[in-house]
């Protein structure tokens, strides 16, 4: 009999690939995953710089406020399924950022981030909350369901191409 899994499984192989990358370094595995989480207030640096018109000050002030938030430093110093899904939720929301930018690659990046969602969902679970948030605020965002319909499903098709291998073996 085997015990129920909390957490899903990318984590795990996640950390084993920084082990390998830092030779059973456990100090540098905790550096490098740290540096990893504090890179991706970027992706949402980047998404509010635009937000805002180019204004440095409100994601300078997000930025700092991320960088320094305790339970931050407390996740990167340790071994947390967080780190990751934070990592992939953050780049997520920055690759549907550029979809609404970019529309000639839109289709591609829509579901470059269901992948990157997918990645998320398989590090912790709660991620899949934050992916049913996606969908539902994207559908609802546009008054033409026609112009959200084939974004959405390729954003749903790229989280389900990593879920549905992992869920089906389980």
């Amino acid at each position: 009999h085997q015990q129920p899994m909390i957490h899903g499984p990318l984590y795990g192989y996640f950390l084993a690939l920084l082990n390998v990358i830092c030779g059973n370094n456990l100090f540098a595995v905790r550096f490098l995953q740290s540096l990893l989480v504090l890179s991706a207030g970027l992706p949402v640096y980047a998404i509010l710089k635009r937000k805002w018109n180019g204004d440095p000050l409100t994601p300078g002030l997000f930025l700092l406020l991320y960088s320094i938030y305790p339970p931050f430093i407390v996740w990167q110093c340790d071994f947390y399924s967080e780190n990751l899904m934070l990592i992939c939720c953050s780049w997520t929301l920055f690759t549907m950022e550029c979809a609404s930018k970019l529309k000639q690659y839109k289709p591609l990046l829509m579901f470059t981030a269901g992948l990157l969602c997918g990645c998320g969902i398989l590090t912790h679970p709660m991620a899949a909350f934050f992916a049913a948030g996606i969908v539902v605020l994207y559908l609802i965002q546009w008054k033409n369901w026609r112009k959200t319909f084939l974004p959405t499903a390729l954003f749903c098709a790229g989280t389900l191409l990593l879920l549905a291998p992992v869920s089906l073996n389980r």
